[in-house]
């Protein structure tokens, strides 16, 4: 198996609670980090990319299908498909729980739970995405031409002979 291939395996492979607490993003950047070695396509990072938002969605619903209390369906698959895009606006995801939830008994518990949860899958996201970045740069040195070297400056005299070769 690839290692490209092991670094998707072990998101697609997380389909319970267990297994998504024991989850380490350093697997991960390990997988991606030795497929660098070897040589990683740009479309590969792509590819990993949209992984890693299939498995934030899929870590969201693991976390819900896990409540405490039930989550109401509508709004489990609501934050499944949206979670991403809380990244950078986590207290409107959570002013939009709570305004969801608020006709429910224990309205206020479930939504600092919900987004407690939304806080550690979004983690967990930018954990695997500051990877995804790292790689990327590598890449891109690993792709750069050689820089070439600038002329020394200095006496032009001294140049000249330097570029003399006396053997």
């Amino acid at each position: 198996m690839s290692t490209f291939a092991a670094a998707l395996r072990l998101l697609d492979q997380i389909q319970r609670l267990p297994q998504l607490e024991g989850f380490d993003p350093a697997l991960f950047a390990g997988a991606v980090r030795e497929k660098l070695a070897i040589e990683l396509a740009p479309e590969e990072l792509t590819a990993l990319v949209e992984a890693i938002e299939r498995f934030t969605q899929k870590a969201m619903g693991i976390r819900l299908t896990n409540a405490p209390e039930a989550v109401p369906t509508q709004l489990r698959s609501l934050l499944v498909a949206t979670i991403s895009a809380y990244d950078q606006e986590r207290e409107l995801l959570r002013r939009r729980v709570e305004a969801m939830l608020s006709r429910f008994a224990g309205a206020q518990a479930l939504t600092d739970w919900v987004a407690r949860e939304a806080d550690r899958v979004l983690a967990t996201r930018a954990a695997l995405l500051q990877i995804v970045r790292e790689a990327r740069e590598a890449l891109a040195k690993l792709q750069a031409p050689p820089e070439e070297k600038p002329e020394e400056p200095g006496d032009p005299v001294s140049n000249r002979f330097s570029m003399i070769d006396f053997d």
